[in-house]
């Protein structure tokens, strides 16, 4: 894994490191979140202006790829927070039509630790959009319970097969309305 020492600059060759960050990214979203799909291997990045970030499943021979931003190509802080979003998607890929608002949530949240772990560089996660209620849910449920969506997943299901009753079984305090949003498609 990447250390996690906080320089106070970016690498000067961290565009060259991007293909070792996504891994790393995994990795680090894995020990919070759960199993990998270790049958997934990472092919390439890219950038299209202007398009935003985005992890593109090949699912005839289990590669992913990474589109980042153009702003991400430029600056260090802005590529780990797409990294480590894009990191929980490629953790058990699905296709895009299959996210639910828990692993939305939850990849907004890896956004946010995977570039403070990386970067020192304290940010917070969205407070209005459409990531919002789901970044906003599932802190309060890793607050509660930093463990719970791993348990969930221990069995390397995929977000969109998490249940409100599997996370009620686990212990989650949020009510019936607000985990049935979290378990429906983003």
């Amino acid at each position: 894994m990447i250390s996690s020492q906080f320089p106070i600059r970016p690498p000067p060759n961290y565009i060259g490191l991007i293909p070792e960050y996504i891994e790393n990214a995994r990795l680090f979203a894995s020990a919070i979140l759960g199993p990998l799909d270790d049958r997934w291997n990472f092919s390439h990045y890219w950038s299209e202006p202007p398009h935003g970030p985005m992890m593109k499943p090949k699912f005839d021979n289990y590669t992913y790829s990474v589109r980042l931003t153009e702003r991400a190509m430029s600056d260090w802080w802005a590529c780990m927070h797409e990294i480590g979003h894009e990191a929980v998607h490629a953790l058990a890929p699905v296709r895009r039509t299959d996210d639910t608002n828990l692993e939305g949530g939850a990849a907004c949240i890896m956004a946010v630790r995977y570039r403070r772990h990386i970067t020192g560089n304290l940010v917070s996660g969205p407070t209005s959009g459409v990531y919002a209620e789901p970044f906003r849910l599932v802190s309060i449920l890793l607050d509660e319970d930093p463990m719970i969506i791993a348990r969930c997943r221990a069995d390397g299901r995929r977000f969109r097969d998490i249940s409100p009753q599997d996370l009620i079984c686990e212990g989650a305090s949020l009510s019936g309305r607000e985990l049935d949003y979290l378990c429906s498609v983003f």
